[in-house]
């Protein structure tokens, strides 16, 4: 009912063309994409030649209902609506590039085990 979550990456997109990717089958009714908040772009290159992280990079954005409608969650519940789609673009500034998408900054396992030691070495 809630998912809104995404982590995908993309390769080889020509440098300085806009580049419109759609994440479909979300479930919100609503989401802050709709109030300014822009996914999240992390490119391999951009790391490497800047130091730049994950930074909000994409534009045009917009999230609404699709086409495709969600199953009842249980026989008899009534309809599910529809899902969501997610629609933005991202613009390349690097050849030969591969760019990862997520709706959030990922935390990683290694983070974790990072942020635990801290925590056990400072009771």
């Amino acid at each position: 009912r809630h998912m809104q979550w995404y982590y995908f990456r993309v390769s080889g997109l020509p440098r300085g063309v806009p580049c419109k990717l759609n994440v479909v089958n979300l479930c919100k009714r609503d989401s802050l994409y709709n109030r300014g908040l822009r996914p999240l772009a992390y490119s391999e290159r951009r790391a490497r030649a800047e130091g730049v992280g994950w930074a909000r990079a994409c534009d045009r954005v917009a999230y609404f209902p699709s086409l495709i409608h969600q199953r009842p969650a249980a026989p008899g519940a009534g309809g599910g609506g529809s899902f969501r789609t997610l629609t933005f673009t991202y613009t390349p500034s690097f050849e030969d590039d591969t760019v990862y998408f997520a709706h959030c900054y990922p935390y990683t396992t290694r983070h974790l085990r990072h942020d635990l030691a801290a925590i056990e070495a400072d009771p």
